[in-house]
């Protein structure tokens, strides 16, 4: 069996000058606008979103580091795109 690799989500910067919080959105191979992450550069706090919901079991959660919230955004993808592989 070959082993299926998913393209990494390619992050850019959608942030209006002076707003808040500050986003990024990832591009992907079907269009932008899947996943989000938006939170404070300052204090590196941040959420990740997916269609622009929270998702299931995230809300409440504290904010994390950006990188965390990109890689978990990053391994929600992951999953969801080889589910449908497996099906």
């Amino acid at each position: 069996m070959t082993k299926v690799r998913v393209k990494k989500l390619d992050w850019k910067d959608e942030t209006a000058k002076y707003s808040y919080p500050h986003r990024y959105r990832a591009e992907t191979p079907c269009g932008s606008g899947d996943y989000s992450v938006a939170g404070s550069k300052s204090k590196d706090e941040w959420q990740w979103f997916r269609n622009g919901n929270f998702v299931a079991g995230h809300y409440g959660h504290k904010p994390m580091p950006l990188e965390e919230a990109m890689q978990c955004a990053q391994n929600d993808y992951e999953r969801r795109v080889l589910a449908g592989v497996d099906a």
